[in-house]
């Protein structure tokens, strides 16, 4: 995880910091150079971390369970209760995004992906079954839809 200095530095830095790195991200023109940027100012984990931070807080818009999440993304229960956490108190603004990358075709093509996985992994968590994998095949189109 993260790490932020114990050491307090004045608040009207913290906030002239903040300023810079948002503008930093806004003054990026394509994803060719969003990649670029990132990869230089992000080590590998933290950009990861970030990535799934935003697939778990679109699957939690979407209503799907901690439990389907955790064991598709991989990620911990307090991971997922703190993204859901942050999309309660502040999370108009990732909302927003989401709703912008969901209109694009390129994005909406993976999230369908996404929806057929979560759907695998749930029938695989109730048995395996044939009954329930043919239950699970019925709902596929409703459940699929409500991911989309």
């Amino acid at each position: 995880m993260a790490q932020i200095s114990k050491r307090p530095i004045r608040k009207e830095l913290v906030e002239r910091i903040n300023n810079l790195f948002e503008e930093s991200i806004v003054t990026c023109h394509s994803q060719e150079e969003t990649a670029e940027y990132l990869d230089g100012l992000l080590s590998p984990t933290e950009k990861i971390m970030l990535s799934k931070r935003l697939a778990i807080a679109y699957l939690l818009t979407k209503g799907v369970s901690y439990r389907t999440i955790n064991q598709t993304i991989k990620v911990s229960n307090p991971t997922i209760r703190a993204v859901d956490r942050m999309l309660s108190y502040k999370g108009e603004g990732t909302r927003k995004i989401l709703e912008k990358i969901t209109k694009n075709e390129k994005w909406a093509k993976f999230f369908e992906e996404l929806a057929d996985i979560l759907i695998d992994a749930v029938g695989k968590g109730k048995g395996g079954n044939w009954r329930t994998t043919g239950s699970i095949l019925r709902q596929r189109k409703l459940d699929r839809k409500s991911l989309l």
